[in-house]
């Protein structure tokens, strides 16, 4: 034995992921929350593992922790906005880590508490393990103004970094003009079985409602298809008057539904109904939707993100070089191109099996915390 306690405490730190333990809540989450709970629930499955993750509420009245099967998760943030509860919040962030002791603490995406758990690690000398969410989160553009430096002091004192691709890897050495060797790339997972095929009749984008996901260029896509039927699912972002303007634009449309929230627990079902589907975004760092995409054997349209080129070297639908007329006659060819179809969704749905099994991609993640582990009480002795 490695340590007198019996399990190593995790603590997973992710302001809005509390609607995935609990859907009644109903709080908007993106890609990075989906994985950390997927993650989550792998590693309380393992019994070396005691899970905590903390979180937030809008409407919170009382900070309290309620238990997700194994998991505890400890809702102590109120996700006001309003400029002086992110001061306040760090603060509870910080007096929790203080009480909970965790032995590791995983955090995802760009943002000034990558700092204050930074901060707690090292003077309480735990192991932090950063994950990059978005490219954007290591090119520098995150690292703006004071809180920027504050989320820059986190992530370079990272225990260990994630990637998500090779790529990002290169642009964070690139920003920061130096090697990193406690980096490696750990690939975004899901649970992969044989999809329902039945009825596969729409076209399909699903994403929050942010400028850089460019929700209206899916809009105008429409247009050119008008006999065809088309769901947009879009999940209000932190600016609610854009949302409300791409709502009113996409009610207008008769071929498309508009749906502003999903579960998700249920949000396969849309994809399982899906044809195609699209992406419109500037940039990521791997969609979640690209992988429920290829799950359920749906080929790829992407306007211009193309992660490691697998949509081209794999051959799981079409890239479009950020080409707006390309992406129309790409899509024109999946609804009629029956044969081609047949082989972009077998390759898609062959590539997420061996790339992106939950059970493979959480066995990495918990052989690299059980080694971070035993190297912090190494240094202990």
């Amino acid at each position: 034995m490695i340590s007198n306690r019996k399990q190593i405490r995790i603590c997973i730190v992710d302001f809005h992921i509390t609607s995935l333990f609990f859907p009644q809540m109903e709080i908007p989450h993106g890609g990075a929350e989906v994985q950390l709970f997927l993650l989550s629930k792998a590693f309380s499955n393992n019994k070396n593992f005691d899970v905590n993750i903390i979180a937030g509420d809008y409407n919170l009245k009382q900070r309290k922790t309620k238990k997700y099967k194994n998991i505890k998760v400890h809702i102590i943030i109120a996700l006001n906005r309003n400029a002086i509860f992110p001061i306040k919040n760090y603060i509870l962030l910080l007096v929790k880590l203080i009480k909970l002791k965790p032995d590791i603490i995983i955090q995802r995406s760009s943002t000034p508490k990558t700092g204050v758990i930074a901060f707690y690690c090292k003077i309480f000398k735990k192991k932090f393990v950063y994950s990059i969410a978005s490219d954007y989160d290591v090119n520098g553009v995150s690292a703006k103004g004071i809180l920027g430096n504050l989320y820059t002091f986190g992530l370079t004192r990272a225990s260990y970094i994630i990637a998500q691709n090779l790529n990002q890897i290169k642009i964070l050495e690139k920003w920061q003009n130096r090697k990193f060797f406690n980096i490696s790339v750990i690939k975004s997972g899901y649970h992969i079985i044989p999809p329902n095929l039945e009825m596969k009749n729409t076209v399909l984008w699903v994403a929050r409602a942010v400028r850089w996901k460019r929700p209206e260029i899916y809009l105008k896509i429409v247009d050119f298809f008008p006999n065809q039927t088309f769901i947009m699912i879009c999940n209000k972002g932190t600016n609610i008057e854009y949302w409300k303007e791409i709502k009113e634009k996409a009610c207008k449309i008769p071929n498309l539904t508009f749906i502003p929230f999903v579960l998700f627990e249920k949000i396969n079902k849309y994809f399982e109904n899906a044809k195609v589907f699209i992406n419109t975004s500037t940039h990521e760092g791997f969609p979640n939707t690209f992988i429920q995409a290829a799950k359920n054997k749906i080929p790829i349209l992407s306007l211009n993100v193309n992660t490691d080129k697998f949509i081209t070297k794999y051959e799981c639908g079409f890239f479009c070089d950020n080409k707006f007329k390309k992406m129309v006659k790409n899509l024109e060819i999946l609804l009629t191109n029956q044969d081609l179809y047949d082989k972009f969704s077998e390759n898609a749905f062959k590539y997420v099996k061996e790339q992106h099994d939950i059970n493979k991609i959480s066995k990495k993640w918990m052989d690299l915390l059980f080694e971070l582990y035993k190297s912090s009480q190494y240094c202990l002795i």
